[in-house]
């Protein structure tokens, strides 16, 4: 296949620096199915064909993986945005052709725009200029932000989902699609500008600034091309004036009623019930887009593409056993965060530790050691319960049956068994001549799997004598006296 390809290829040259490539841990860019198929379209548009061939798919991924096809061989190319227009294309004979011509982004702004060039962050120059991480598995997510935003109507898309799964990441995917030229001919050369609406409230000492300010900016945003995204959209309620009155969200509803401005918003799901869904004239003019939490087999893409790039600008190798490793770690032990926020945090996290140890390749060693501080407690189940068992036949009055039960409630909840996750990891009702070891029984705890006894938090119940004093616990309500 590889001769019918292009006359004097050799596959065992490619072969063989690939080799060597895995072997450093520099697998190239991560494509999903349907990045795969869009850039071979582009491929085959370039060279005159409607319809895709083999040679279009061997072409792009040649160039994902930093590969040029050139003369009598495999020959790597420094990888970067330019790689797929370096790369030539195959004609219908197996000869190499011109090059692939690249999408050129240019803005199609037809007036000036000082107002959002004083408050924005132009995400589509981010793109243009390489300053953006590859996104993974967020087509569909994607792809109904690109519908929404085709609408004539209600062209608002508002991306709801937990804290940490990638609302941002999504919109940057789009920023570079638009880049790339991968969007439908309305959205061709957009500006994607993200809008902090706390910076739009400082300096508007005078009454009327914001509103004069507001106005002069949606003016602006107005006008075709432009595509506004609001990160933390509740903040714009209340924020400059009365809630439903004067408030940057009252100033904005009227530009999003009447469909002349184009607005990507994301918050998480509960600041949407708190703050959005209470304000039923704001909800309306927004298309809820929900982002769900990526995968452990997605996040593991995600931190091999990201390797790469901690490879390059860090010059520190993360071996191969490092990234299921963490991302192992994060599903087990961080249930109250979302992938792939946790994943990368550990990550770099990780790869932070080995440079400041003085190391360039970061190992399973590294992950662990910092897992441990993260937690408080080692993340191997065995060698911790195994030592819990011994410390408490040693230093409690619990009988052996009594330490067998409560280990092996543990181990459940250490080994990620359990069916409810968010209930408690243990609850344990000591009875008899054992009620005197309770202090014992907790500290062994404390100090066996967390580290310290400085963990365990006593609490006497006996001062609990009236409805009221729950509040020792939960904190008093707004206007409570006594």
């Amino acid at each position: 296949m590889a001769e019918a390809l292009a006359k004097g290829f050799i596959a065992s040259a490619l072969e063989k620096y690939l080799a060597d490539q895995l072997l450093t841990g520099r697998t190239g860019e991560v494509l999903s199915q349907e990045m795969v198929v869009e850039r071979a379209a582009q491929q085959a548009v370039a060279r005159g064909k409607s319809r895709i061939a083999e040679r279009d798919l061997a072409v792009t991924i040649l160039a994902a993986a930093d590969y040029m096809l050139v003369g009598d061989g495999a020959l790597p190319v420094a990888p970067g945005p330019d790689t797929m227009s370096a790369l030539p294309s195959i004609g219908s004979e197996g000869e190499l052709s011109s090059p692939v011509p690249q999408f050129k982004y240019e803005p199609r702004l037809s007036q000036r725009t000082p107002l959002l060039e004083q408050f924005k962050r132009d995400v589509t120059r981010q793109a243009a200029e390489g300053r953006l991480s590859q996104i993974i598995g967020r087509d569909t997510e994607v792809q109904l932000m690109t519908e929404t935003l085709c609408r004539r109507t209600k062209r608002n898309p508002l991306l709801v989902g937990p804290a940490g799964v990638g609302k941002t990441a999504v919109v940057e995917g789009l920023a570079q699609r638009i880049v790339r030229g991968g969007v439908p001919d309305a959205l061709l050369g957009a500006r994607l500008i993200a809008l902090q609406p706390s910076t739009l409230i400082v300096g508007g000492h005078m009454v009327g600034d914001l509103e004069k300010r507001m106005q002069a900016l949606l003016h602006e945003a107005s006008q075709d091309g432009v595509i506004l995204f609001i990160d933390e959209v509740h903040t714009l309620i209340g924020a400059g004036g009365m809630p439903s009155l004067n408030d940057l969200a009252s100033l904005l509803k009227p530009a999003l009623a009447r469909g002349e401005i184009a607005c990507i918003a994301a918050t998480t799901d509960d600041e949407y019930r708190r703050f959005i869904e209470p304000d039923a004239a704001l909800e309306r003019r927004f298309q809820p887009i929900r982002v769900q939490e990526l995968t452990a087999s997605q996040t593991l893409a995600v931190l091999a593409s990201l390797r790469n790039e901690l490879m390059q600008s860090h010059h520190v190798q993360v071996g191969d056993g490092v990234l299921p490793w963490l991302v192992d770690f994060a599903q087990h032990y961080l249930r109250n965060r979302h992938f792939p926020d946790k994943g990368i945090d550990l990550l770099e996290q990780t790869v932070a530790y080995s440079l400041t140890q003085g190391k360039q390749v970061v190992e399973v060693a590294d992950a662990r050691a910092v897992a441990e501080r993260l937690i408080g407690m080692p993340p191997e189940a065995s060698a911790g319960l195994n030592s819990l068992r011994q410390q408490l036949t040693a230093r409690t009055r619990l009988d052996d049956q009594s330490v067998d039960r409560l280990v092996g409630r543990l181990e459940v909840t250490a080994r990620g068994l359990d069916l409810r996750p968010t209930r408690p990891n243990a609850i344990v009702l000591l009875a008899g001549d054992a009620v005197h070891a309770a202090a014992d029984v907790a500290t062994v705890v404390a100090e066996t799997l967390f580290g310290s006894a400085e963990r365990v938090l006593p609490l006497d119940f006996s001062r609990f004598v009236h409805p009221a004093d729950v509040t020792m616990l939960i904190g008093a309500p707004p206007g409570y006296v006594g």
